[in-house]
């Protein structure tokens, strides 16, 4: 829609004045934006300690993102992790799941 608006308002000569109207407009639209998960079986309820929430934060010095859970006494535990560090975190991480042996009988 924004490509036939910005064409509809070179083709009808109104020039600038639209596409700065446009402008504004488009800056000012609202969008629901995604920025915590939940993981964990579909069972538990929201509050259930085995669940692991994953979030984007912001506290001012940009974005990041937190891993947390809850042991069983409530208290919460963070995972902070700078997107400038999750490529070597994640092979680091699946290195390490990958050596993990399994539990025998």
């Amino acid at each position: 829609m924004v490509r036939w608006m910005k064409y509809r308002s070179k083709r009808n000569n109104e020039g600038s004045a639209f596409n700065q109207t446009l402008t504004k407009i488009m800056s000012k639209l609202i969008t629901t934006r995604s920025v915590k998960w939940t993981v964990g079986a579909f069972d538990e309820p929201v509050h259930s300690e085995a669940l692991t929430s994953v979030e984007i934060i912001d506290e001012g010095a940009g974005e990041f993102v937190q891993v947390s859970q809850s042991d069983e006494d409530g208290i919460k535990t963070n995972i902070k992790i700078n997107p400038d560090e999750w490529p070597e975190l994640l092979n680091a991480i699946s290195h390490a799941v990958r050596m993990c042996q399994e539990v025998k009988p």
